[in-house]
Order: structure tokens, then sequence, then C-alpha cells
């Protein structure tokens, strides 16, 4: 495994790429069409493997400015290549999420990351970086032999986009490995008090890497959160980076944060919630919801992406019908003040993870989908 994000303890059998010294130059990735010859180690690595080697290129997130896109591209046409597509960028040619009309500019300044990755609003500067990506990506962009995309959304977003003509775009939902956890059937009683929560209230659990990435819509679910008759009595347990800013503008909700270190702790969050709410702004198809529902929690999200198709029609929880906090707030309420329609939908989504999700089915896929790239003919 080759990886972008250095660490000075990487495990046996994972190598970063990168020259160490190629972090000095990341001002130059403001101009990602004229720089590409700076990732000198991807340069040099990418351009080692052969045939000989292996038998197949896995991608995975190959943007973020840690190797060179030409060198991909090459790459993908001399081996065998899948790419699985975790969020928009290829199809959008550079922009990760486009949340243009579905956050205000206000609102993607205001958060600590990503306003250029997310929003091409009309101020120079921040559609400048894109306008210089799609210009790197029209000349290179990777040409794999399969496209790998966890959503129904994203494959036809893919398939329409016209940026993979010569790639068989495949739907492959994504694998968990939730419902074989210990703790994913953990009474949630014991599960609330090993978090401090009271067990005379309702608990709403939100989780990311990191709250603060804009396209989770955080700020969406503040509103309906607040938004919620203070008779119910709603706690909040706060899973991931950045929970402070969520905390205190919760107040006077009482919230709980954690970071979860390993998938028993995971188990043991979803267990502890009464409903996960999912209020991003994009997504595919999140492993937050995959695992909720393995926990038999049942889900609140926005209409986005892979999330109509997780939830079902309303079969696993409630998918709102826009992006708005006020619905997203009825919804919530509801599924708090309704016990039985809670367990019923947390049943129904861990019967459906188990058949379409696991983690067994999902590996016997993707052998299929690595038979089918290396058997094709080269992409010439």
């Amino acid at each position: 495994m080759w990886i972008g994000r250095y660490s000075p303890n990487l495990p046996d059998g994972v190598t970063y790429i990168p020259e160490r010294w190629e972090r000095w130059l990341s001002p130059l990735e403001a101009l990602p069409h004229a720089a590409d010859w700076r990732h000198r180690g991807s340069i040099a690595r990418l351009r080692s493997i052969s045939k000989d080697q292996f038998d197949l290129v896995h991608l995975h997130n190959i943007y973020g400015g840690w190797l060179s896109m030409r060198s991909v591209q090459e790459l993908t046409e001399r081996m065998p290549c899948v790419w699985t597509l975790h969020d928009e960028w290829a199809p959008n040619r550079g922009l990760t999420s486009n949340l243009t009309g579905k956050m205000t500019q206000a609102e993607v300044k205001a958060l600590s990351r990503g306003a250029l990755r997310y929003a091409p609003y009309d101020r120079y500067h921040e559609n400048f970086r894109w306008r210089s990506m799609r210009r790197l990506l029209d000349q290179w962009m990777p040409r794999p032999r399969i496209v790998v995309c966890p959503s129904a959304y994203m494959t036809e977003k893919s398939r329409a986009s016209g940026v993979f003509p010569r790639s068989t775009v495949l739907h492959v939902p994504n694998g968990s490995t939730m419902p074989e956890v210990a703790n994913a059937r953990m009474d949630r009683a014991e599960a609330r008090r090993s978090f401090g929560l009271s067990s005379g209230a309702g608990v709403v659990l939100m989780a990311a890497a990191d709250l603060s990435e804009a396209h989770k819509g955080i700020h969406l679910a503040i509103r309906a959160l607040k938004g919620i008759e203070p008779e119910l009595n709603v706690q909040a347990l706060l899973l991931g980076r950045s929970a402070e800013g969520v905390e205190e503008a919760l107040r006077p909700l009482r919230c709980v944060s954690a970071y979860a270190s390993d998938d028993e702790m995971l188990a043991r969050a979803y267990r502890a919630a009464d409903l996960t709410i999912i209020p991003s702004l994009a997504e595919n198809f999140p492993y937050v919801g995959l695992e909720s529902l393995a926990c038999e929690t049942p889900l609140v999200a926005s209409p986005v992406g892979g999330m109509p198709e997780m939830v079902g029609k309303n079969e696993r929880g409630r998918v709102c019908a826009a992006i708005d906090a006020e619905e997203m707030s009825r919804h919530i309420a509801e599924l708090l003040g309704r016990r039985e329609l809670r367990e019923a939908l947390g049943a129904s989504g861990a019967a459906w993870v188990r058949e379409r999700c696991g983690m067994d089915a999902y590996l016997v896929r993707m052998k299929e989908v690595y038979r089918q790239a290396v058997g094709c003919e080269a992409i010439g």
C-alpha cells in the first residue's frame, strides 16, 4: 500500500510516496496544471510499477496535492487499474463536492476547512484553483479500466460526466464488517452509561472523521436539534474531530464528545444512540450510515447522494424531502417519540446491511471486478 499522508510510524507494507522535501513545495498546489513536475516521489514510484510486479493496481483517494496526475494516467494506460470513487472529485473534474446553492458563501468561509474544495463562488481566488485543476485533469485524467462507484447516485453521475469514455463504470456498494462486531448488539442502556449519557433523555448521534468539513452540513444539524421542543429532552453524542465548536453551538443542549479508536467503540456509540443524523450536503455511500444501520440505529438524512438509496422509501429511517433544518427537526422528534417505530426501522436496517452490504459479499464482488479488469483488452 502506498499513501500520501506522512506518518513517522507507518506499519510494515505501507510506503509514503512523496519525497519528504516535497512538502516545502505545497504553495505550488495553487497551480496544479503547471506544477505536476514537483511530485518527484510519485513520478518515480509510479513509473517503476510493472506487470512483473503486480497484476493490477487499485486507486482510491488519488488527489490532494500528493502525487502526479500525469504519472497516474500513464500508469492506467499500461497497467490494469481499478479506481474507487469516494466523492465527486473525478466527475466534477477537481471539485470534491459542489455545494453551490446548498450553503451560502459566508457559511462556507466560516468553516475551518474546504472552501476551495467545495464552493466555486464568483470571487477570483476561489475559482482560480478549480479552473487550474480542470486544466490539469482535462489533459491527465486517469483512465482506469474499471471505475467502482459505491452508490447508484455516483454511478449515474460518473457515467453522465463524460470523463470516463473508455472505462467501465460499475456500482459496487461498500461492505461493512460492523454486523460481526460484538458491541453491535450491546445493551443500549449499558452503552449510554459507558459514555456518561442520561438514561432518561433521547440520544442523537452525529459522527464524522471531522465534524467541521463543509459538506457534512453540521450547521444544518445544529439548527435542527435546537428546533426540537425542550420537552423531548434531547442530548447529543458527537463522534469525531472538531466537536468543541459543535458543543458550543448546541448549548444549552447536553452534549458528550468522543473519538472512536476502534470498531468496538464505534458500535458502542451507535448502540448508545436512538438515531443517527446525517445532515450532509453531499455524500456518496457513507460508512457512518451503514454502521449505524448495522447496529439497528435508524437514520435521519438529507436527500443527497446515496442517502435515499441507503434509507430506502423511509424503510430504514427518514430522508428529508429537501435540505431543510425544520423538516429534519420534525423527523428527529417523530423518531424520538416513537420507540416501536425506531426499533422496527433499526431492525430493517440491520437486515438490509447484512443482505446487501456485508463484507463477505463485497469482497466476492471486488474479486469479480479485479478479474474483469485483468481480463480486459488493453486501453488504447
